[in-house]
């Protein structure tokens, strides 16, 4: 049972190992994937390049291994040669054989430990290596988007100002061609001959080719209407917005697909994470379903043990009853020689008193009542003698029933004494303390007996019955009533302490003749 425990608590382990290095190896693998997409490089490139680097390292610890181990193998052989020069050529090249043999295991579980060691090593420094450059490229990436980021926040206001800036020196020439027009329209009214001045400026002035054209007039700056103005200038605005807004869009898109990749990062994760947690819960069902099972053994094993005890207690009511009868037998043959005997009382010192006080009991009316310890010198037993209760045939809890069924019990007060010791108990009733005993009510066993409302004992108030054995159908019983609520709960609790054995945890197994003895002498 052990071994088997031993084995399952190993393999639990094994499990949980194997889950740990494949849950890492997934994760060194994405990690990886997510590196190379970062930086441009393949994956399969990388895995490459990994492999092949292993594979050298590999190669030239190997080759280490086999000179270092062909050198041992060469002093062990010269070692063995040598010891075993006053041998038989049959007995060296056996003893060679088996050197060599042994050595080679030993070198080949040597070298599997090394390269299993060499190997972890190499595992834990590549994957302590990805982790650090994980975490440089992951500060490099931040950095980057927050330089782009502001970059593209200083480019988005420098373009807004170069295109206020040309907004406003293209309204400056529009201006500015609109007062040479106005220039130019009043300098037409010199004269186009040549002047005989240094500057001729008829070239300021503008011909006519027909002298019914009539002149347009130009549409100079300060004859522009104002809403014209002001709707260029809420048209520039919008465009200069506009174009902000365009490039703030592009930032978002930007900070989106960050965003995404992020969260398929911490997707993967917390699968990752799930899925340790899916290992660890199956773990906990196997360690339950163990418990479960160990349980099952373990309640096997006290059902078997409580059965173990019924049977070896009712095997020692069954020889004290044996005992107990044999007593009556010899107390019977003293009775008929013994003219005078003394009748015991009510009140015992042999053994502890659990309870005692009146209580109302049914006593049969259609039997010839008879005290335990008359002088009569009939064979007939009392109904509630000390042994009428074991010697009780089946019928008398019908006859009782029908009695019963077709009158009410009669009960009669008496004092009763519940005393007892190792979960052997009975009540012992009569008159008063000090006056002779009445009848006995034995053999209340804790564990076997029990105390039940029937409906013989609902005729009054506080009314109950003890039973012997309820099991057995024709197993005596005394059906009892409290005179008050006191009285009863005082009852009950001796009762149930006596049957719980709460009193008494363990069975004596020591014969009762001697109690018996004590008790009828």
């Amino acid at each position: 049972m052990s071994n088997l425990s031993e084995l399952s608590i190993q393999l639990r382990k094994l499990q949980t190992e194997n889950n740990t290095k494949n849950s890492e190896i997934d994760r060194l693998n994405r990690q990886v994937r997510i590196l190379s997409d970062l930086q441009g490089i393949s994956v399969h490139d990388l895995k490459d390049a990994l492999k092949t680097a292993c594979e050298g390292e590999a190669h030239n610890e190997l080759r280490a291994e086999v000179g270092r181990l062909k050198a041992q193998l060469e002093c062990f052989g010269a070692a063995g040669a040598t010891s075993n020069v006053g041998r038989g050529a049959k007995l060296g090249e056996g003893g060679d054989a088996n050197i060599g043999g042994g050595m080679q295991v030993k070198s080949q579980e040597e070298f599997r430990q090394e390269a299993a060691s060499r190997a972890r090593t190499n595992l834990e420094l590549r994957v302590g290596e990805l982790e650090e450059l994980e975490g440089t490229l992951r500060a490099e990436l931040a950095k980057v988007y927050e330089q782009a980021r502001q970059l593209a926040s200083r480019n988005t206001i420098l373009e807004t100002q170069h295109l206020q800036q040309q907004n406003l020196i293209s309204d400056w020439e529009r201006r500015w061609a609109d007062r040479e027009a106005e220039d130019i329209r009043k300098g037409s009214i010199v004269a186009r001959t040549p002047s005989i001045g240094s500057y001729n400026y008829s070239e300021f002035a503008t011909g006519c080719e027909t002298s019914n054209s009539v002149p347009q007039p130009t549409m100079l700056l300060h004859n522009v209407p104002q809403s014209q103005l002001d709707i260029q200038q809420s048209l520039l605005a919008v465009e200069t917005a506009l174009a902000g807004e365009k490039q703030q869009r592009s930032l978002l898109q930007q900070q989106i697909e960050s965003a995404q990749k992020s969260y398929e990062l911490k997707l993967d994760q917390y699968q990752h994470r799930i899925q340790f947690q899916e290992s660890q819960i199956l773990d906990l069902e196997q360690q339950l379903s163990s418990l479960y099972a160990a349980f099952g053994i373990v309640q096997q094993e006290r059902t078997e043990e409580r059965d173990q005890k019924l049977w070896l207690k009712r095997n020692l009511l069954e020889s004290d009853a044996a005992l107990a009868k044999e007593a009556e037998d010899k107390e019977k043959g003293s009775f008929f020689h013994v003219t005078n005997v003394s009748r015991p009382t009510v009140k015992t010192s042999q053994t502890p008193t659990i309870a005692e006080g009146y209580l109302l009991l049914v006593l049969p009316e259609d039997e010839h009542w008879s005290p335990p310890f008359s002088k009569s010198t009939s064979t007939r037993q009392s109904p509630f003698s000390p042994r009428k209760l074991l010697s009780k045939s089946k019928s008398t809890p019908n006859k009782m029933s029908s009695t019963s069924s077709s009158t009410a019990p009669k009960y009669k007060r008496q004092y009763c004494v519940l005393h007892g010791s190792n979960g052997l108990y009975q009540l012992r009733f009569g008159n008063a303390l000090l006056d002779p005993v009445d009848g006995v009510h034995e053999f209340i066993t804790s564990g076997v007996s029990s105390v039940e409302h029937t409906p013989r004992s609902a005729t009054k108030n506080f009314g109950f019955e003890i039973k012997i054995n309820p099991e057995d159908v024709g197993s005596p019983s005394l059906c009892c009533a409290a005179e008050t609520e006191e009285d009863f709960m005082m009852w009950m609790t001796a009762l149930t302490a006596v049957i719980d054995g709460s009193s008494d945890n363990f069975i004596d197994h020591v014969p009762l003749q001697r109690h018996f003895e004590v008790l009828f002498r």
